[in-house]
């Protein structure tokens, strides 16, 4: 009995969090209230309550189980393209682009932290590089350095400034499509995208996977 009760109680914090995300990207966080997240996940406020103090804890919740984004992005690049610094981080990032255009719960993420959160906060920049890599800026560096090591990227490059551009790029990609995604197919443009951003700053070009 007391496991079909934990059980159940995760299945409600679940409910609670596949709401929110709905709730979020359809409404914004701001104009999301708790009674419209239990209302969603068809549960009482006083069981939103049991488990959640306020939607700032939601949103957290939510981008704790975004670790689960590497897990698939590792999944779908064959392991002997890590031999190859530069050609895994183009399968990286390809193949982020691909999932956020492809699969709707990770666009309604990408939706609620591109246009949907109203917050100013630096930290913010982090977590979106988290959720559209799967990888953190410690992780995306020690991939830069391979790649300096490999002979891929000038040995003068400045990783912590190339991260930056890195970011910024692929925000201003992923933002410009969430607003437009009749401008551009962002699944099938993914590989061009990827490559001529890498032009910019490779000493030669990244050999695209034998799979694509």
């Amino acid at each position: 009995m007391a496991r079909k009760k934990k059980s159940d109680a995760l299945k409600t914090r679940q409910q609670l969090i596949d709401a929110a995300i709905a709730q979020f990207a359809a409404h914004g966080v701001a104009k999301t209230t708790l009674g419209d997240i239990a209302e969603a996940a068809h549960v009482t406020r006083g069981a939103l309550y049991w488990h959640f103090d306020s939607k700032e804890q939601i949103f957290e919740e939510i981008w704790k189980q975004q670790s689960a984004l590497q897990q698939i992005i590792q999944q779908r690049i064959p392991r002997t393209i890590k031999k190859e610094p530069l050609r895994y981080l183009r399968e990286v990032f390809i193949t982020a682009l691909r999932l956020i255009s492809l699969d709707p719960y990770h666009r309604s993420l990408m939706e609620i932290l591109c246009c949907k959160y109203e917050c100013t906060n630096a930290v913010l920049d982090t977590v979106e590089m988290q959720a559209m890599l799967g990888m953190d800026d410690e992780a995306l560096a020690y991939w830069l350095r391979r790649c300096i090591q490999h002979g891929d990227i000038s040995a003068q490059t400045d990783i912590s400034v190339l991260i930056i551009i890195l970011r910024g790029a692929l925000s201003g990609i992923i933002r410009n499509w969430l607003m437009h995604p009749e401008r551009f197919d962002l699944a099938a443009q993914a590989p061009t995208l990827v490559d001529n951003l890498w032009q910019m700053f490779t000493v030669t070009r990244p050999v695209a996977a034998a799979h694509e």
